[in-house]
């Protein structure tokens, strides 16, 4: 991967960034995301220890390497997204104590954001919390891939400044075969779909998910279009499969040649999903910090990243 940076502007005005003003903090449980990592952007490996009582501690080597750089920090707060999220935290306290001139976190999954509503009183409006949390340890910006939502607290005041980056890109780059349909699994991932549809030249259909207290999640009808084709079904989230197994089962028997993408597979206690029956390729990124995972995205936070700095080093002259 090459990493561009911008700002080439006069001595007196906008400024490049340069390597050797960045610094990677890859956190305990993301240090697979240093092989995609420029060579020339110095990176450190944050450790965790558990004391007996079960809380953590969390240590970055070498931080004399933080004053005056800017920081990203990779860590996932897939689950435990508790102990992960505290330690996304406690990384941002050390960047911002050490001096960092500025402190970016890069979540690729962001716990708690399907909490982003109450829908009854008493209850916690946890996507909120977390990100209260995260500006109050010292973050400027939270870089995000594939949110589920944008609430409206986005851009208040105690929130850090957040960029829900899209997976299009990546995920486009590895579909060679041919298609003739992106298929969103509910109304919310329409927009999704159709920049991947796009991206590859083909349609979009979008599916009316339904919820019923007695059947659950389900779906009254598949488009009829669908039949003896070939389609890429894309979704955001998937933890133990019990709206996308049944789906393709349905898609399978309708003759749907299946290439299933989600952006998160999040692990649970029985493990993650890596397989669906009737399913030809089964593709997901590694926002939930699974090595192995097809689609890469920390090259895509580092050109975020890269830009952000740049743009403000425009807004502010700097020289």
């Amino acid at each position: 991967m090459t990493t561009t940076y911008r700002g080439n502007g006069p001595r007196t005005g906008p400024r490049e960034i340069g390597p050797e003003e960045l610094l990677v903090i890859l956190g305990p449980d993301d240090h697979h995301r240093g092989a995609d990592i420029p060579d020339d952007v110095r990176r450190v490996r944050a450790a965790r220890s558990v004391f007996p009582d079960g809380e953590q501690l969390v240590s970055v080597p070498e931080p004399e390497l933080i004053e005056g750089r800017h920081v990203l920090i990779a860590q996932t707060t897939a689950p435990p997204q508790d102990s992960r999220m505290i330690t996304a935290c406690q990384l941002a306290t050390t960047a911002t104590a050490a001096g960092a001139a500025t402190v970016t976190c890069f979540l690729p999954y962001l716990c708690y954001q399907r909490q982003d509503r109450v829908d009854s009183p008493g209850q916690a409006l946890s996507g909120a919390l977390v990100l209260r949390l995260l500006r109050g340890a010292g973050a400027d910006t939270v870089l995000t891939v594939d949110r589920h939502s944008a609430p409206p607290w986005d851009g208040q005041p105690g929130m850090p400044d957040v960029v829900n980056l899209s997976s299009t890109g990546p995920v486009a780059e590895l579909l060679k075969e041919p298609l003739d349909h992106v298929v969103a699994t509910d109304r919310g991932g329409a927009d999704r779909a159709a920049r991947l549809s796009e991206a590859l030249g083909v349609r979009t259909v979008v599916l009316d998910k339904l919820k019923s207290p007695a059947r659950g999640t389900y779906y009254e009808a598949l488009p009829e279009q669908l039949r003896n084709s070939s389609a890429l079904v894309v979704d955001d989230v998937c933890t133990s499969g019990s709206t996308i197994r049944p789906l393709c089962a349905d898609l399978a028997a309708m003759g749907v040649r299946l290439t299933v993408f989600i952006t998160h597979v999040v692990p649970t206690t029985k493990g993650r999903i890596s397989a669906i029956d009737g399913v030809d390729r089964f593709l997901c990124s590694d926002s939930c910090g699974d090595p192995t995972a097809p689609v890469r995205l920390m090259p895509l936070a580092l050109t975020e990243w890269i830009s952000i700095l740049t743009r403000n080093t425009r807004l502010s002259g700097g020289g």
